[in-house]
């Protein structure tokens, strides 16, 4: 055989059948004679893999037995052997170049792509791992198929596809390449390499968070979610952090946002920093002399004791805030939790009778 079905040799010399051979079907299991033997009470079964109709009568390429193929040669009706058992016949199913069938039944067993049933005429095939698919072949080392659980049409080839070891694909709606997990089914696993995400064959969606600085503070809102669904996702930090902004899959400097409908797995980076240390200054005001001590940079959330002393012939009359109100006259003051930097104001006078009685007073 040429490995179209047509016949080369023909042998009119051969036994001839009964007729009824002429009406076996696609898929029907027929007796196997072997070469120059009539047919007899012991018949050993073969498959019909396809059926070819010249003039008035059916060809049947039948699948290959222990010594060799056989078909049934038309207008002879004898069966001749054309080919010894091993050669590759292409069997008339999606993706047959490069199968095999397994025993008697409608499984094939592709070179790479793995084990699928298909029914000839037919270019849909249910894959034992990624379920109905529609294939466009284009070669034997690469295909397009269409994954109807996915909607998107799916092209991989024997470089980078294998049966058990790695099941990688290039996605036509993402125009980027995706991984399956090859032990997952019901629902298969993927990654998408361009959204640094998972996905599932159900089209639930990885909202995937990175964090920067991982004990910096959390981020709530994130994991699977539907198709269509718009995640909200918050920024928490730590205390003595500070939350510094969104970037990959959005930008954005609140801490609270919300996505839009997920059609694809995203990830997004959350930005979180150390708070640096915070200063606290003070200025000397007034007519009189002093100094201030506890000047200095402090962490976030620490206290802070300032204490001012008077100069020589001086009085201290009072700290002033950064809107120059007076907030408190005791020469030490105490902020219990620094949140923000301060500059505040120490006021010095002449230490005259009038500044003392004044001080006294008002305290």
């Amino acid at each position: 055989s040429d490995r179209t079905g047509k016949i080369l040799a023909e042998n009119p010399e051969q036994e001839k059948f009964t007729d009824w051979l002429h009406a076996c079907t696609l898929g029907q299991i027929v007796p196997h004679v072997p070469f120059g033997q009539e047919i007899g009470e012991e018949r050993q079964q073969v498959h019909v893999l396809r059926t070819e109709i010249s003039g008035q009568f059916p060809k049947l390429i039948l699948e290959a037995e222990a010594q060799s193929i056989h078909l049934l040669v038309d207008h002879f009706s004898t069966w001749v052997p054309i080919a010894h058992a091993g050669t590759r016949v292409p069997v008339p199913v999606p993706l047959g170049d490069s199968a095999q069938a397994i025993g008697d039944t409608f499984w094939y067993k592709h070179d790479w792509f793995g084990d699928y049933f298909a029914m000839p005429n037919s270019d849909w095939i249910f894959h034992s791992i990624h379920g109905w698919l529609y294939i466009e072949e284009t070669n034997d080392n690469e295909i397009w198929v269409f994954d109807s659980k996915l909607n998107d049409w799916l092209w991989t080839s024997s470089e980078i596809y294998s049966a058990t070891t790695k099941h990688h694909f290039f996605s036509n709606k993402w125009k980027g390449y995706v991984w399956h997990s090859p032990g997952s089914r019901d629902p298969r696993w993927f990654f998408d390499y361009d959204a640094n995400s998972w996905f599932t064959d159900e089209l639930r969606f990885s909202v995937n968070v990175e964090l920067d600085n991982p004990t910096y503070g959390t981020v709530l809102g994130g994991g699977m979610k539907e198709n269509g669904f718009s995640p909200r996702l918050s920024a928490h930090p730590e205390y003595g952090y500070s939350f510094d902004g969104w970037s990959g899959g959005v930008s954005s400097m609140e801490n609270a946002i919300e996505l839009a409908p997920l059609s694809r797995s995203v990830t997004l980076l959350a930005r979180f920093s150390k708070i640096p240390p915070l200063s606290v200054e003070v200025v000397n005001q007034g007519q009189g002399i002093g100094n201030v001590e506890g000047v200095d940079f402090y962490d976030y959330g620490s206290p802070v004791l300032l204490k001012a002393v008077a100069g020589d012939r001086s009085i201290f009359m009072g700290w002033l805030n950064e809107n120059g109100e007076r907030i408190s006259w005791d020469e030490e003051f105490i902020i219990d939790e620094l949140l923000d930097k301060r500059s505040l104001k120490a006021l010095f006078e002449p230490a005259t009778i009038e500044n003392i009685l004044r001080k006294r007073y008002e305290k």
